[in-house]
């Protein structure tokens, strides 16, 4: 068990590190990529930096500190989380969307195979000797 002091030093540190790294950057503009919005807006850096002070705590023993920083990555990798699924949302948007005048200029070449097949049979019938 740590003394109430490593626990303040720690607790110090943490608050350091939600204070220094932004929860979310965000791309502010009219131009700016619905999804590269989403992806800046992951915190990385802070999931890092929290994932690190875990790390460095070295005992094998759950401390209350522990516990709080386990809650803090948690709800980082959630906000993570969702703004990823925005852009996976997005991606798929524009895969479907790719694949639609796809399936449209295939249904035009099929009308269109229809037509010149018909056209061939109609001459063929026309201009065969019938002898």
């Amino acid at each position: 068990m740590s003394s109430p002091r490593d626990t303040s030093e720690r607790l110090a540190r943490l608050e350091q590190i939600l204070s220094q790294t932004d929860g979310a950057r965000t791309v502010i503009g009219d131009t700016a990529n619905p999804a590269e919005v989403h992806l800046s807006s992951i915190p990385a850096e802070r999931i890092r930096l929290l994932t690190a002070e875990l790390k460095a705590t070295g005992s094998g023993e759950c401390e209350p500190a522990d516990a709080l920083l386990m809650k803090l990555l948690l709800n980082e990798y959630c906000t993570a989380l969702g703004h990823l699924r925005a852009v996976a949302r997005m991606s798929a948007a524009t895969v479907d969307g790719a694949a639609a005048p796809m399936r449209d200029m295939e249904r035009a070449v099929h009308r269109c195979l229809k037509d010149v097949d018909r056209r061939l049979a109609d001459w063929l019938a026309r201009n065969t000797d019938h002898h």
